[in-house]
């Protein structure tokens, strides 16, 4: 069985503005994670030095991340669900429940205006 958690995520900031932003929440089963996405509300064009990173971490680990990059990703569409890239491969891809999920979002450089997104996360139930 899987289980669609899903976090909205506020930016708060514009190009100009080169901030960090973390988001946490504990995956509700014990399980793997096997897709996850990230959603913006307003569309990003891809640039080569001004970016945003979007990635998924396990205790400090990304398993999944994303760069809006013209050598990435970059374009993004306004409230079209992008699949972040699955980097963790095995142990550190599964869950407990419990574990911390932390969604993050890094600006390169002065960045890229997302003023808010969705992350969602498919985790597949280990019995």
């Amino acid at each position: 069985m899987r289980h669609e958690i899903s976090m909205f995520v506020d930016d708060g900031g514009t190009a100009g503005t080169a901030d960090n932003d973390r988001y946490v929440w504990t995956s509700p089963i014990k399980g793997k994670v096997v897709k996850a996405y990230v959603a913006v509300e307003t569309a990003i064009t891809g640039h080569a030095t001004n970016y945003a990173t979007f990635s998924l971490e396990v205790a400090a680990t990304s398993i999944a991340s994303e760069a809006t990059t013209v050598a990435d990703t970059g374009n993004i569409s306004a409230d079209t669900a992008e699949e972040l890239v699955l980097t963790g491969t095995g142990t550190d891809v599964e869950v407990s429940q419990g574990t911390v999920l932390e969604f993050k979002s890094a600006k390169a450089a002065s960045g890229v205006a997302h003023d808010k997104a969705t992350c969602t996360v498919l985790i597949e139930e280990i019995r």
